[in-house]
């Protein structure tokens, strides 16, 4: 089980009912977070020497 379909299976729980704008935005930076933080620490790799 991945951490995103973790994520995807709390999302629902975490948001309340009437969906404020707060919690949209949270949600959407929590979101840009992650993507920021997969590919700095997980994205391909330019291991290669500039020649």
């Amino acid at each position: 089980m991945t951490p995103w379909f973790a994520l995807a299976a709390l999302a629902p729980a975490a948001a309340p009912a009437d969906d404020s704008p707060f919690w949209i935005a949270a949600i959407v930076a929590a979101g840009a977070i992650l993507l920021v933080l997969l590919l700095l620490l997980g994205g391909p790799r330019n291991d290669r020497p500039r020649r």
